[in-house]
Parts: C-alpha cells; structure tokens; sequence
C-alpha cells in the first residue's frame, strides 16, 4: 500500500515519492497479471 505521497510531490522528497509511486505502480502491474 502506498501513501498520498505517491500522488503528491513535496520539496524535497523526491526519491520517497518515487519509490512510493514505483510500489503503487508495481503492486498495481502485479495485480492484473
């Protein structure tokens, strides 16, 4: 589960939103296949 930093980006927090956009993208991915 990913928080609302995956959809809103914050100063200085740019690697910790990406990685949470990445396992909100990935978990999604996972569950269609």
């Amino acid at each position: 589960m990913a928080s609302t930093a995956a959809f809103q980006p914050t100063a200085y927090f740019a690697v910790y939103g990406a990685s949470k956009t990445f396992v909100l993208n990935f978990s999604l991915a996972l569950r269609h296949e």
